[in-house]
Order: structure tokens, then C-alpha cells, then sequence
């Protein structure tokens, strides 16, 4: 019996389509198209030492030595930047002052203190 192209070509979809069904069964699908496979990986893969990512845990560079929140504090805003945050948040305050019945609701803040507010804050 000779084998024609097409008999060879029918056989090939075949396989694919049950190849397709069985690749169906393997897979939950969810309703947004998330598809979770059903049975594990192959774990007898050997992942070679130079595939593998290493990442530290911890804090590095300055933060290493960092002990108290203030500290970590300063090394996101410095001094100069912490000083210009309490000039102009005391030009918002002596500007809105007037709209104060009492000169306590009105009171210009230091640098220390507004420090200390936002940690506390967090």
C-alpha cells in the first residue's frame, strides 16, 4: 500500500488536534483568560549555577547603619531640603493667619518639630 502526502498530512492534524484537546485538559482557564496548568512542572530539570538569580536580603549601602527612624529619616531629606520645607510652610501659615480667631492655631513650626510630626505620622 503506497502513502500518499495527504493521508500523512490528515494523520499530522489528527495528532494535533488530539494533541490540542489534551493541552486543553492539562490547563484550568479562568473567565479573564488566566490559565493555571493543572499538574506540576518536570522538578528533574537541573537549574545550571549560572541561570540561577541571587538577591541579597537587607539594607544596603548607608542604610546599613542605620539604627533609629530619625536617622533613616535624613537619608531621604537632608537638612537644606527639611529647611525649606519649614520656610514655606511657615509663609502658608503667617499668610492664612488672619483666618485664625486664636494666635495658637497660627504658630510658625521649627525644623525639629516638623521632623519628629512626620515620624510620628507614620
Amino acid at each position: 500500500m503506497k502513502v500518499s502526502a495527504n493521508m500523512i498530512r490528515e494523520s499530522e492534524e489528527d495528532r494535533d488536534s488530539g494533541n490540542e484537546e489534551l493541552n486543553n485538559s492539562e490547563w484550568f482557564s479562568s473567565k479573564d483568560g488566566v490559565q493555571w496548568r493543572k499538574t506540576k512542572f518536570n522538578q528533574n530539570i537541573h537549574t545550571h549555577c549560572h541561570n540561577t538569580v541571587l538577591l541579597l536580603t537587607g539594607t544596603k549601602g548607608p542604610a546599613k547603619d542605620v539604627a533609629s527612624p530619625v536617622k533613616s529619616w535624613e537619608l531621604f531629606i537632608h537638612d537644606n531640603m527639611m529647611q525649606l520645607i519649614v520656610e514655606f510652610k511657615n509663609l502658608f501659615i503667617e499668610e492664612s493667619a488672619p483666618n485664625f480667631s486664636r494666635e495658637r492655631h497660627a504658630r510658625k513650626t521649627v525644623q525639629k518639630s516638623m521632623l519628629y510630626k512626620w515620624i510620628i505620622m507614620e
